[in-house]
C-alpha cells in the first residue's frame, strides 16, 4: 500500500513538471505568449490546487471514502493529462491544467492519512519520508522521460496522451486496496450498537449498600414518581431498559450502525455505548476480548465472501426478553423461553450461511 501511495504521489508531481520540458514546442504550436505560459505552469494552478485540497481531503477523511477519493482523483487528473494532449488553444490547455490541479490536490493529504493508519508507529517516520521523496523523484524522472521523448522525436501532445493513458492502471490498483481502519471502525460501531440493543445479558442483580432514592431525570426528589430502595435489599439492573433511555440515546429503539462512529484515534467508551457489560468495579473482565473476537469473526466472514442470513420470525416472548416488545407480559416469556440449562429461546435460532460465487 505504501509503495502504491509513493508511486501515485510521484506521478502527481511528474504530471505537473512534464510540460516544462516541452516549453518551446508548446508555446510554438499553441502560439502562447510568455504570460500565457506562465499561467499554465505558475501560480494559477498552484493556488487552485491548494484551495481545493482542504475541502476534498476533509470530506474524504471524515466520510471514510479516502481510497475512493484517491482513485477518483487519480483517474480525473489522468484524463485531464490526456485532454492536454488534445488541446489546440491556450484556453483548452489552461482549463485542462486547472482541472488536473484539482484532481492532484488531495493526493498528499490523503496519502499521509492512509499511511498513518496502515503503517506501524515505529515505521511511520520512515515511510512518510519516502513519500516526500516522491517530489524529487518526480523532478528527476520527468527530465529523463522528456529526454527520451525528445530522442524519439515524439510530439509533446502524443507524449501527454501516452502518459495519461498509462497512469490509469495505477488508479485501478489503488481502488482494489482495502481501507481496513475504516472498515474496522464501521464494524466496531455496528457491534456496539448491536450490544446496546441486544446485550449479552439482559440484567444483573446487585445488593444495595445504602438507602437510595431513584427519580426520573428532571423530577423532584420528593416526586410521587421517585422510589426508595432500602439498604441491604437486592435490586435488578435492567440493561435492556437502560440502553434504550431516550435521555441518553437519540432514537433509542432504532438500530443505527453509525451511532458510535468516532473520528481520528478516539475510541468510544462503555459509558458512551450503554451498559452491555456493566460499568465500574463490576465491569465484565472479558468485555474487550469478546468484542475483539466478534470483530475478528466479522472481518473473516467479509474477507471470505460469506453471507449470513437469519431465518424465521422472532416470537413475542423472545422480543420481550430482549426488550424489543414493551407490552408483552411475563406469560409470553414463560411460553417462548427455556430456563435450563440456561435462559434461551425455546425454538432454535436458524441462520443460513452462503458463499458468494
Amino acid at each position: 500500500m505504501a509503495l502504491l501511495l509513493l508511486l501515485n504521489y510521484f506521478l502527481a508531481q511528474y504530471d505537473k513538471l512534464i510540460l516544462s520540458y516541452f516549453q518551446i514546442e508548446v508555446m510554438r504550436d499553441l502560439r502562447l505568449t510568455s504570460t500565457q505560459y506562465g499561467l499554465l505552469s505558475g501560480y494559477a494552478t498552484g493556488i487552485v490546487s491548494a484551495l481545493s485540497a482542504i475541502p476534498i481531503a476533509f470530506v474524504a477523511d471524515y466520510s471514510g471514502t479516502r481510497l475512493w477519493t484517491l482513485t477518483a482523483a487519480a483517474l480525473w487528473w489522468n484524463i485531464c493529462c490526456i485532454f492536454q494532449g488534445y488541446s489546440h488553444t491556450f484556453w483548452q490547455m489552461f482549463l485542462a491544467r486547472l482541472a488536473m490541479s484539482i484532481g492532484q490536490s488531495p493526493v498528499e493529504a490523503l496519502s499521509v492519512s492512509l499511511i498513518s493508519d496502515f503503517v506501524p508507529t515505529r515505521w511511520l517516520f520512515l515511510i512518510e519520508s519516502f513519500l516526500y521523496v516522491g517530489v524529487y523523484i518526480g523532478e528527476a524522472v520527468s527530465a529523463q522521460i522528456a529526454t527520451a521523448f525528445g530522442r524519439t522525436h515524439t510530439p509533446w501532445n502524443d507524449a501527454l496522451k501516452a502518459i495519461g493513458q498509462q497512469e490509469q492502471s495505477l488508479a485501478n490498483l489503488i481502488r482494489q486496496q482495502q481501507d481496513f481502519p475504516t472498515r474496522r471502525a464501521i464494524l466496531s460501531s455496528a457491534l456496539r450498537e448491536t450490544m446496546r440493543l441486544s446485550p449479552p445479558v439482559i440484567g444483573v442483580m446487585r445488593r444495595v449498600t445504602q438507602t437510595v432514592r431513584l427519580t426520573n431525570p428532571g423530577s423532584d426528589r420528593n416526586s410521587t414518581t421517585s422510589h426508595i430502595v432500602p439498604a441491604a435489599h437486592d435490586a435488578w439492573l435492567y440493561f435492556v431498559a437502560a440502553n434504550r433511555d431516550p435521555d441518553v440515546f437519540a432514537r433509542p429503539t432504532e438500530f443505527c450502525w453509525d451511532r458510535f462512529m468516532r473520528q481520528g484515534a478516539e475510541v468510544p467508551t462503555d459509558e458512551d455505548c450503554g451498559i452491555a457489560f456493566g460499568l465500574g468495579p463490576k465491569h465484565c473482565l472479558g468485555a474487550d476480548l469478546t468484542r475483539e473476537i466478534c470483530l475478528t469473526v466479522a472481518e473473516t466472514v467479509m474477507e471470505s465472501g460469506l453471507a449470513i442470513k437469519g431465518g424465521g420470525q422472532v416470537v413475542e416472548g423472545v422480543k420481550a426478553w430482549l426488550g424489543w416488545e414493551a407490552h408483552a407480559g411475563p406469560e409470553a416469556m414463560t411460553r417462548d423461553l427455556k430456563q435450563l440449562p440456561c435462559q434461551r429461546p425455546r425454538d432454535p435460532v436458524m441462520v443460513t450461511v452462503t458463499h458468494a460465487k
